[in-house]
């Protein structure tokens, strides 16, 4: 048996073919990746951001926000305006309209 593509003329043609075109394939892939992953990282520090902390800095906005924000209750809302009036912070008119509004959500 002798090198299978002299053989078979089709198979040496191919198969070099791979030889040449996956490398290829691979090395367009990681330059396009290189390429994406600074233009992204130029791109976030033009907006004033710091391109190896933005996903920290997105999960901190995130967690701060109003919408994640643990709801505080009816009754400590109302404990608050009851010791800024025992306070003598707000007056009697205040404090019963800030309870009103309170209650009434």
């Amino acid at each position: 048996m002798g090198d299978p593509s002299q053989l078979d003329p089709t198979l040496g043609g191919g198969f070099d073919a791979m030889f040449v075109v996956i490398p290829v394939l691979v090395v367009i892939g990681v330059v396009t990746t290189v390429a994406l992953v600074i233009y992204r990282g130029v791109h976030v520090a033009r907006a004033g951001r710091n391109p190896l902390t933005l996903d920290t800095d997105i999960a901190i906005a995130a967690l701060d926000s109003p919408l994640l924000a643990s709801a505080t209750s009816l009754e400590k809302r109302l404990r608050e305006v009851d010791d800024l009036h025992a306070r003598g912070v707000i007056s009697d008119a205040e404090h019963a309209s800030a309870r009103a509004a309170i209650i009434s959500g």
